[in-house]
Formats: structure tokens, C-alpha cells, sequence
């Protein structure tokens, strides 16, 4: 892959120092990066190592790049969050919650069922009464029988 962007001369030294481009950016703390670029750059790189997506046709080269930058994998639930703006991150977080709690929603109706079950249990009511208590609401029922 090809890019052109311009960098400053401390940056470059930087990136000699760590022996390339690749270990530069994966070695770099998110807040020494002080570049957009490089910390969405860094995101890509872990979420690519976390998730072994490398070289999805050529598995022997794929593990020979897993090999190589083993020391900067993380788990891809960390790696996820690298590289956000606040505004991104406070979203992300955000949206975690709302599928959270709307996981841990339960209808009513769901509820309603539950609790006519146990109070029927709990009742112990014989079928005889239950029967009566029904005949009872009965409106087409002849008021003579009520009787």
C-alpha cells in the first residue's frame, strides 16, 4: 500500500528509531501520536491483528506477520477503542448501553403470564370453584340459574 502525507524531521526520526513505519506507530503511546491519522492508522493495524484478518488468501504469510508483531497484539475489544476522538468514544459507549438495556427489556405481557401462573399455583383453588367464579361472569348465563 502506497501513501504520501507529510511529517516533520523529529517524526521521521522517530520512525528510524523504531525500525519502520509499522512498529513506529504500533509502539507510539495514543498520546504521544498527536496525529488523526496515525492513531486511526494504529486502530486499523491492532483491530487487524486482534482479529487475524491479515492476509485472508495467503495464510503462511499471515502468520509470518502475526509472528512479527506479536508484541503489539491486543484483544480486539480493547483495540477498538484506540484511536477514538471523545465524541466517538462517548457515542460508542452510548450505544453499548442502549443495546444493553434494551437487552434487559421484558414485555409486560411476558410478565402479566408469570404472575397469573404463580398466583394460580399459589391459589390451590379447586376446579369447582374456579368453574362457579366463572359461571358467574357469565353475562348470556339466565338469571334463574344465578339464583
Amino acid at each position: 500500500m502506497f501513501l504520501r502525507t507529510t511529517v516533520t524531521g523529529h517524526t521521521l526520526e522517530c520512525i528510524d528509531a523504531a525500525h519502520g513505519f509499522d512498529h513506529y506507530i504500533l509502539s507510539t503511546a495514543e498520546v504521544d501520536m498527536q496525529s488523526l491519522l496515525g492513531m486511526r492508522l494504529k486502530r486499523k493495524m491492532l483491530l487487524a491483528l486482534a482479529n487475524k484478518t491479515l492476509y485472508p488468501d495467503d495464510p503462511v504469510k499471515c502468520k509470518e506477520i502475526l509472528a512479527k508483531y506479536q508484541k503489539y497484539v491486543i484483544p480486539a475489544e480493547e483495540a477498538e477503542w484506540v484511536g477514538l476522538m471523545l465524541y466517538e468514544a462517548e457515542r460508542k459507549q452510548n450505544d453499548i448501553e442502549e443495546a444493553e438495556r434494551v437487552k434487559n427489556i421484558r414485555p409486560l405481557k411476558e410478565i402479566y403470564a408469570e404472575e397469573l401462573v404463580q398466583r394460580l399455583q399459589n391459589a390451590a383453588l379447586e376446579p369447582k370453584s374456579v368453574l362457579d367464579r366463572l359461571g358467574r361472569l357469565n353475562p348470556f348465563q339466565s338469571k334463574d340459574k344465578e339464583k
